[in-house]
């Protein structure tokens, strides 16, 4: 007898939810292949939140795997599917942008500590990397049980109280360390909605304009 796997989703956000998860959600009522729950916490901060969340997902014995979905983040439709690598901890390819820069989240760590991000062709697959964020996440009962991983959202900050490391990267290393594997899938790549600066936008556009008279120039 094959058992129905069960999922507890959970909507992050803080009373709004992009109109493209709304689609999302009413496409996961219509799956019969899992066990599905759906909730919207609202709760701050935000590590909290996701602490809170975890307490619940280990309550209900029912489920097998936590997922999390930041209000901003919108997966792939068929993101259920990522159920069948059958991995601790899993991601779609999700971005992030510091200024004007966008980047994915498939990190490495450096020998010193710190993290960079991996540079993608896109036909990867399956990867295996050292962390990834949590807008949109999978994680296993096995993973959370850890006692490792007891208070497993937390940032760390230095002597000065500056924030060092997020509560994601800090979570996807003590997983590792635990004996863990964090995984992501370039064929499912998420998007990720950010206000913009159209300042920023203007000033790139100069500078691609200023770029491509040089190379005509040099030609």
């Amino acid at each position: 007898m094959i058992t129905q796997k069960g999922v507890f989703i959970v909507i992050l956000n803080q009373y709004e939810i992009h109109k493209d998860n709304t689609a999302l959600l009413a496409s996961f009522a219509l799956h019969d292949r899992y066990k599905l729950k759906v909730e919207y916490p609202t709760d701050k901060p935000i590590t909290n939140n996701r602490n809170k969340i975890v307490q619940r997902f280990l309550a209900s014995k029912e489920f097998d795997y936590l997922l999390m979905i930041d209000d901003d983040v919108v997966p792939t439709p068929n993101i259920l599917d990522l159920l069948d690598f059958d991995k601790d901890i899993i991601t779609p390819v999700m971005f992030t942008r510091h200024g004007t820069k966008v980047y994915s989240l498939v990190m490495d760590r450096t020998k010193d500590g710190k993290y960079k991000n991996r540079r993608l062709s896109g036909k990867e697959g399956l990867v295996e990397a050292d962390a990834s964020g949590t807008g949109c996440m999978f994680i296993k009962r096995e993973v959370l049980e850890h006692p490792d991983l007891k208070f497993p959202f937390k940032n760390l900050y230095d002597a000065d109280g500056v924030k060092t490391t997020g509560l994601d990267f800090n979570f996807c290393t003590r997983a590792k360390k635990a004996g863990f594997k964090v995984w992501v899938h370039t064929d499912y790549v998420a998007s990720h909605y950010v206000l913009v600066d159209l300042k920023d936008i203007y000033e790139d556009k100069l500078l691609i304009n200023s770029l491509q008279e040089k190379l005509a120039k040099n030609k």
